[in-house]
C-alpha cells in the first residue's frame, strides 16, 4: 500500500487504499489536530463515489479504467467526520462496478493487476489479485450453521448485456472475506440453469429443459472470484419450455432471481438483481 497525504491545494486528510479479493479498502486519515469532515460517498440507490477513480494495469500492460458514479435522479451526499488522528474506512467493490454501463460492461477477468486510485487530487497504488472459481465437488458450510448464529454470507448476483445481442452474463459474485461453494450450471448436452431465472414483464424465463442426462456443477469461489454463465434471451423465451414467446424489442428491465435455497451442497441461498436489457 502506498498512501498520500495532503499537500497545497489538497484536502487536509491522507488517502491509502488497500486491496482483498476484488474489493478495495479507501482510507481516510486526519493527521491534524481538528475535525476533518469530507463527503465519502453519494446515496443514489446504490452507493456512488464521485471522487474516486481507478485505473488497472493488467500483467500485459493492458490498462482499464474505472469510475463509480453512473446516470442517477437523486443524490445524497453522505459526511463523515474524522476526529483528529483517527481513520475512516469505506469498502468499494471493484467487480460490482466493473459491469455497470458506465465502465463497458464487462467483468474484471481473474489475474494479477496493479491498482492506481485517486480522489480530489490524493493518489494512492496497492496490488490486486481477482480469483478464479475452482470446478470441485464442495459443500458449504452455511448450510449447516445455525442461521441466527452468523451473519449472512456476502453473496451477490451480477449481470449484464453482451453487446447489443439478446444474451446477458450473469455471475455469482463472492465479495465475502470466506470462500464458498455454490451451485453454478448443469452440464448435460447444453449448458442449463435449475437456480436461474428471469422476469421481463409478465413474462417468465426458465433455463432448464427436457435433458437424460445432467450433472449440476459446484464450484469454490474464493473471496472475490465469480462464476459466470451466458444465457440467449430471446433463444431461451422462444423454447416450448417458456411457451415459445418472442421478446418484446426496446428497453426493459429485467429482473433475475437465483434460488438455490434448497441446496444441501452449494450454499443455499437466494440472490436477486435487475438490468436493463435492449432487444433488437
Amino acid at each position: 500500500m502506498v498512501s498520500a497525504s495532503a499537500r497545497a491545494g489538497t484536502p487536509a486528510y491522507t488517502f491509502a487504499v488497500t486491496a482483498h479479493g476484488s474489493g478495495l479498502d479507501l482510507a481516510f486519515g486526519n493527521p491534524t489536530k481538528q475535525p476533518v469532515t469530507l463527503t465519502t460517498h453519494v446515496r443514489a440507490g446504490i452507493d456512488h463515489f464521485d471522487d474516486l477513480a481507478v485505473t488497472l494495469t493488467g500483467a500485459d500492460g493492458t490498462k482499464r479504467a474505472l469510475t463509480f458514479i453512473e446516470v442517477r435522479t437523486k443524490a445524497i451526499p453522505v459526511d463523515e467526520t474524522i476526529a483528529p488522528g483517527a481513520t475512516i474506512v469505506q469498502h468499494v467493490d471493484l467487480q460490482f462496478w466493473a459491469v455497470r454501463t458506465g465502465n463497458g460492461s464487462a467483468p474484471i477477468a481473474p489475474g494479477d493487476y496493479a491498482v492506481a486510485a485517486t480522489w480530489s487530487g490524493l493518489t494512492s497504488s496497492t496490488k490486486l489479485a481477482i480469483a478464479a472459481p475452482v470446478d470441485k465437488r464442495c459443500t458449504d458450510k452455511w448450510n449447516t450453521t445455525p442461521r441466527r448464529a452468523t451473519a449472512p454470507p456476502q453473496l451477490e448476483l451480477l449481470a449484464h448485456q453482451v453487446g447489443t445481442t439478446p444474451v446477458i452474463e450473469v455471475g455469482v459474485h463472492n465479495y465475502d472475506t470466506d470462500t464458498h461453494c455454490v451451485m453454478a450450471y448443469v452440464k448435460t448436452y447444453e449448458t442449463q440453469s435449475d437456480w436461474l431465472t428471469v422476469k421481463i414483464g409478465k413474462l417468465g424465463i426458465a433455463f432448464d429443459d427436457d435433458r437424460d442426462k445432467s450433472v449440476p456443477i459446484e464450484v469454490e469461489l474464493p473471496p472475490g472470484a465469480t462464476v459466470w454463465t451466458r444465457w440467449d434471451l430471446a433463444a431461451w423465451a422462444a423454447r416450448p419450455r417458456n411457451g415459445k414467446h418472442a421478446l418484446p424489442s426496446g428497453t426493459q428491465m429485467a429482473t433475475l432471481t437465483y434460488d438455490a435455497t434448497r441446496e444441501s451442497e452449494g450454499m443455499a441461498i437466494q440472490l436477486t438483481t435487475e438490468i436493463a436489457v435492449t432487444i433488437p
